[in-house]
C-alpha cells in the first residue's frame, strides 16, 4: 500500500511544477500578444478592458503559483510521513523544509517575478504611444 501512495503523491507533486510552468507560460503568452499585437488590441478594445484583464490574470497567476507551491508541500510532508519508518531512506529525505523559507521558495519567486515583470512590460507597452 505503500508503494502505491509513494507513487500517487509523486504524480501530484510532479504536476504541481507542471501546472505552475503552465501558467507562466500562458501568461507569457499573452503578454507576448499584446507586445505583438497592441495596434490592432487597441482599436478591437478599450484600453481600460485589456489593463483589467491583464490585472485579474496577473493576480490570478501569482495566487495559483503560490497554492500550487504551497500544495506541493503538503504533497511532500504527506511522502516523509509515509517514508518515515523505512530503514534504507536517508535522513535527509525524511524532512520537508519549510516552504517559506528561500530554498524552498526559488523556484517560485522566479515564476512570481517572471508574472510581475511581463505584466509591468505589457503595462507599459499599452500605455505609451
Amino acid at each position: 500500500m505503500n508503494n502505491s501512495l509513494i507513487g500517487i503523491l509523486q504524480k501530484r507533486m510532479d504536476k504541481c511544477t507542471t501546472e505552475q510552468f503552465w501558467a507562466v507560460a500562458v501568461i507569457t503568452g499573452l503578454c507576448a500578444l499584446v507586445v505583438t499585437q497592441k495596434s490592432s488590441l487597441v482599436n478591437a478594445i478599450p484600453i481600460w478592458v485589456i489593463l483589467t484583464t491583464f490585472v485579474i490574470i496577473a493576480c490570478y497567476g501569482v495566487f495559483y503559483v503560490l497554492d500550487r507551491h504551497m500544495t506541493y508541500h503538503r504533497n511532500a510532508q504527506d511522502l516523509v510521513s509515509l517514508i518515515q519508518d523505512f530503514p534504507d531512506c536517508p535522513e535527509r529525505m525524511k524532512r520537508v523544509p519549510d516552504p517559506l523559507k528561500l530554498r524552498s521558495f526559488t523556484g517560485s519567486a522566479f515564476y512570481l517575478l517572471w508574472i510581475c515583470g511581463a505584466t509591468i512590460v505589457s503595462f507599459t507597452i499599452l500605455l505609451c504611444e
